[in-house]
């Protein structure tokens, strides 16, 4: 009898010492969680919250800057935009997107769709072309010395027909442009002035000063 009670508290200490092994070998495991679907998959959104460039520089790193506001991707060397605007053609292409941006332009809408460089001043810089007539301007007022010459409608040269030596038969004439914002424009406005001897002179004078100007 002595025995059999001696074996069954034997067996009984024997299974609580496994089991409490048991719980304390669990209490130390470490859980890990998935995601399901796993971040491979398609989504309609994915967010980066804002930070500082990271220290770490592995080839592929995606971050958003938080001041620049913009996405950034590690190319193995150095931190570039993600969808930069390197290689996106302008009009004609013969500049890109990025050339614009090195050169001092803004990249601007035209007409059809494509797009320009918009620059400030009268004139586009060194290997660079107006685009059609796209400028911006402030208003002006502009005058033209006639010299006698009657054009019809600004088109082609008539000399005025005077009489008495000695008097000069040409005009004055003043034009007023508009403020005019950037857009394809004709920089060129006719208006006329009387000549003696000739009556009614016209004559075409052209804005030359621009606050920007569109260029390919």
């Amino acid at each position: 009898m002595n025995k059999i009670i001696s074996s069954s508290i034997l067996f009984c200490f024997l299974l609580c010492s496994v089991t409490a092994g048991a719980e304390t070998s669990a209490e130390n495991q470490i859980r890990i969680s998935t995601y399901y679907p796993s971040p491979s998959g398609a989504y309609k959104e994915l967010r980066l919250l804002p930070t500082e460039q990271p220290a770490s520089e592995s080839g592929g790193t995606l971050y958003f800057d938080r001041f620049s506001h913009k996405l950034k991707i590690f190319n193995g060397s150095t931190w570039e935009e993600v969808g930069g605007t390197g290689g996106r053609p302008l009009a004609y292409s013969l500049h890109t997107w990025e050339d614009c941006e090195k050169a001092g332009g803004v990249v601007a809408d035209t007409e059809t769709g494509i797009k320009q460089c918009r620059f400030t001043g009268s004139a586009c810089p060194s290997g660079w072309t107006q685009y059609k007539s796209y400028f911006s301007s402030k208003a002006q007022t502009l005058s033209f010395y006639t010299n006698a010459r009657c054009k019809n409608g600004c088109d082609g040269e008539v000399w005025c027909m005077h009489s008495g030596g000695g008097i000069d038969p040409g005009c004055t004439a003043t034009i007023n442009f508009p403020e005019m914002v950037f857009g394809n424009h004709n920089p060129c406005k006719c208006s006329s002035c009387s000549c003696y001897g000739c009556g009614t002179c016209n004559g075409k004078v052209c804005l030359t000063e621009f606050t920007s100007i569109g260029c390919y």
